[in-house]
C-alpha cells in the first residue's frame, strides 16, 4: 500500500516514476507471491494460518469426541494449546 501511494504521488505531478520506485514495487509484488505461495503450502498440510503477523497458525484435531483447533505461535517450542472452532487464541488452553 506504501508502495502505490509513493507511486501515485510520484506520477500523480506528472514526473515519471523513478527506479528506486519500480525496484521497490517489484520487490513487494514478490514478497506478496512468497506469502501467497506459503500460506498455500501451510493450507495443503491441513493448517489454518490465523495471523501473519503474530505467526498464529491452527491444526484441525480431535479431543473428546470433536473437532477442535491445536494453536501455536511463533516462538512457541511446541504445540501446547487448543481451543473450540468458534473461539479464537484467546479462548486457548493448555492441552
Amino acid at each position: 500500500q506504501e508502495i502505490m501511494a509513493m507511486t501515485r504521488r510520484a506520477t500523480g505531478n506528472g514526473h515519471l516514476v523513478s527506479q528506486d520506485v519500480r525496484d521497490l514495487q517489484k520487490v513487494a509484488k514478490e514478497f506478496v507471491e512468497r506469502l501467497n505461495e506459503l500460506g498455500e503450502a501451510i493450507k495443503e498440510i491441513g493448517c489454518e494460518l490465523k495471523g501473519i503477523e503474530e505467526g498464529l497458525i491452527d491444526f484441525p484435531s480431535e479431543r473428546e469426541g470433536r473437532t477442535v483447533y491445536l494453536c501455536w505461535k511463533l516462538g512457541e517450542d511446541t504445540i501446547a494449546y487448543w481451543h473450540e472452532l468458534d473461539t479464537g487464541f484467546s479462548s486457548r488452553q493448555p492441552l
